[in-house]
């Protein structure tokens, strides 16, 4: 009865023995795409926002109901790929099956049981779907529209000329349409963007080199949203402000509350990405954000991924930790907008606000002494609390932002003047005339 009762220490015992710890490193190594945890998934925000709502891409959420529908049209997109590129079929695959094992190794959490046919199937007609939307909508080939960051490497896809079918029905396509374009293409743009809702760009790659349309970079949507690769290399220039131990925290002041003491915002230029200045005139550069029905998704999903990567840094989840400081009310927005920093597509400057404090719920971040973002948020801190930026702001706010006010002080100063030259008149004629 007692060795019963032990048996489990014994079947630990055998599973300790076999383990192999430096195995299990070596698969977590080749790991890219990942499955959320528990805590992001159910704690940090509705499931919405990391699901695909139209189509799936890998094996996470394939076969889910919803998403069955867009099955016919993946084979469309071979279909349509093959007819323009006079390729048999089994040249897809071919290329594909070379890179199997390297492709599963990409995912964390895969059934095994998976046939080899199956998986190579789900990879190719992902593949394929995914081109043939990127390929077909010139607009996705162009700077991620969250950001104004540099151009991503889908751009440099060999195009040919894709043309429109030549059947007089094709308006009538739902996906590959100017209809779609409109309607379907947002929502799949978006499930494209989900972090457990990817393939491979291995994948992209290979489909790309077997039908001779061109080649890929490695600059996918993430790091075209960043920054521009010279800019990567000035993220440990020294302070310009002097550091203090108790200025490591957050920015701790709204975009009204750093204006008031006198810092001035400012649109960065259309290719700096997420790449954030702070001048020591008080000026405050930072990207241009739309925000839309999207924004929370797609930045959530980026921070997420951020997370789980060990090599991926963490700029995307620094920039929304500082634009969460940044905006806390409605007036935050309208300031940011009145500066061409935010194009608010929600409808009202509440929901924008609402958006970013509920997104910035869900960070986890480490401050970073070297992080360039931890760097400007210093700078800020000790800028906004110097006594002679914060009354210098209230004059040129109170004074010199109303031409009448300007001419109200401008008329007092002059009648100061009248009486001091006056006063010294009176007093210089005394001691003259004695």
């Amino acid at each position: 009865m007692e060795e019963d009762r032990l048996a489990w220490v014994a079947k630990l015992e055998s599973r300790s023995r076999e383990y192999d710890d430096a195995r299990y490193l070596k698969k977590m190594s080749k790991t890219t795409i990942y499955k959320l945890p528990y805590d992001i998934v159910n704690v940090s925000g509705p499931s919405s926002t990391y699901a695909p709502r139209m189509a799936s891409f890998g094996p996470y959420h394939h076969g889910k109901p919803h998403l069955k529908p867009m099955e016919f049209h993946k084979e469309r997109a071979l279909y349509r790929i093959q007819a323009r590129t006079q390729v048999p079929l089994s040249r897809f695959v071919y290329s594909l099956m070379q890179v199997e094992q390297q492709v599963r190794d990409s995912y964390c959490d895969i059934d095994p049981d998976m046939s080899s046919e199956a998986f190579l199937k789900m990879m190719l007609l992902d593949g394929c779907f995914m081109l043939e939307l990127l390929l077909f909508d010139g607009r996705l080939l162009q700077s991620p529209s969250l950001n104004g960051g540099a151009e991503p490497a889908y751009a440099s896809v060999g195009r040919e000329d894709f043309g429109s079918p030549s059947y007089i029905l094709s308006r009538f396509d739902p996906i590959f349409s100017r209809h779609g374009k409109k309607h379907a293409f947002t929502l799949l743009r978006r499930d494209m963007l989900m972090l457990e809702n990817q393939i491979p760009l291995l994948v992209l790659k290979r489909l790309l080199d077997a039908g001779k349309e061109g080649e890929v970079g490695n600059n996918v949507y993430r790091k075209c949203i960043i920054r521009r690769p010279e800019q990567s290399s000035n993220q440990h220039a020294p302070l310009p402000f002097p550091m203090g131990i108790d200025l490591i925290g957050g920015c701790a002041r709204s975009a009204k509350s750093l204006h008031e003491a006198g810092v001035k915002f400012r649109r960065s230029k259309r290719q700096s990405g997420l790449n954030i200045k702070f001048s020591r005139y008080g000026v405050l550069t930072l990207p241009f954000i739309k925000i839309d029905n999207h924004t929370a998704p797609v930045y959530m999903n980026l921070m997420a991924f951020e997370r789980m990567h060990p090599e991926a840094g963490c700029q995307v989840t620094s920039y929304v930790a500082f634009m969460d400081d940044l905006i806390d009310t409605a007036e935050d927005v309208s300031l940011l907008s009145s500066n061409g920093i935010v194009r608010n597509d929600l409808g009202s400057d509440d929901a924008a606000a609402n958006l970013f404090n509920r997104v910035g719920d869900n960070i986890v971040l480490v401050d970073d002494s070297n992080d360039h973002t931890c760097q400007i948020k210093r700078q800020l801190k000790v800028y906004a609390s110097s006594a002679w930026n914060v009354w210098r702001a209230h004059l040129r706010h109170t004074y010199f932002n109303n031409p009448w006010s300007l001419l109200s002080l401008s008329a007092a100063i002059f009648l100061l003047a009248l009486t001091i030259a006056q006063t010294l008149y009176s007093i210089l004629s005394y001691y003259t005339r004695y």
